[in-house]
């Protein structure tokens, strides 16, 4: 599923179970569960949308370490260049 998708549906589980809490208070309606489930939902959700965004972070990280060791590799060897002048 897209990120965008999964923040919505955060958010739309979010509200549902301020609602049905809201509800539980003063209308005594839903059992705790039904209060509980959404939350529970949203909350995996929002675990999905952090892992994906440190997997992004992860990848990006190892780009960063592979190019900086090819520029260390670089600057080593045009430090032995310049020490063989």
């Amino acid at each position: 599923m897209s990120g965008k998708i999964k923040e919505a549906m955060f958010w739309i589980l979010i509200l549902t179970s301020i609602i049905m809490l809201l509800w539980r208070i003063f209308g005594d309606s839903p059992t705790i569960d039904t209060v509980l489930l959404p939350l529970i939902v949203a909350l995996l959700v929002d675990h999905a949308i952090l892992r994906t965004k440190f997997d992004n972070f992860e990848k990006q990280f190892m780009t960063l370490t592979k190019d900086f060791k090819l520029h260390l590799a670089e600057f080593r060897s045009l430090k032995q260049n310049l020490k063989e002048i």
